[in-house]
């Protein structure tokens, strides 16, 4: 069943299912459009800097990283990284990396920074926060 984009939620069939992975409507939450933005690294929290995604090209693709080896993002079961994404100029999805491990690497593979509009994550709990290039002392 197609379902046109910007249709609310509470008018969706109780039967529906993701077309995708094929989860029930207990699994959906409500769509999140507020973006954090990303201060210096010296005025973030630890807690802030496991949300910030950080990126840079490599020969492969865009490489990410959510958080470091010392400060990583909780993977519980109500607090995880739902996911990253590349997004284009006009805030859609070019490509979308689900349940990512904070610390460790997300390539995108054949992606290039001239292509992409930013980078985002997004948090079970905080919402969405929006990436900023690494610096060489957070590469990951």
């Amino acid at each position: 069943m197609g379902i046109p984009p910007g249709t609310p939620f509470e008018t969706v069939s109780e039967t529906f299912r993701c077309p995708s992975c094929g989860a029930s409507e207990e699994f959906f939450h409500a769509a999140r459009e507020h973006v954090n933005e990303p201060l210096e690294r010296d005025d973030l929290s630890d807690e802030e800097f496991s949300h910030v995604p950080r990126y840079r090209q490599t020969d492969s693709g865009i490489l990410v990283r959510i958080g470091s080896e010392d400060v990583s993002h909780p993977d519980e079961d109500a607090h995880f990284l739902e996911w990253v994404s590349l997004v284009d100029d006009d805030g859609e999805s070019l490509e979308t990396k689900i349940r990512p491990v904070s610390g460790e690497d997300v390539l995108f593979e054949g992606w290039f920074l001239e292509d992409v509009n930013e980078v985002r994550a997004c948090c079970s709990i905080h919402g969405i926060w929006k990436g900023r290039p690494d610096t060489p002392s957070e590469n990951p």
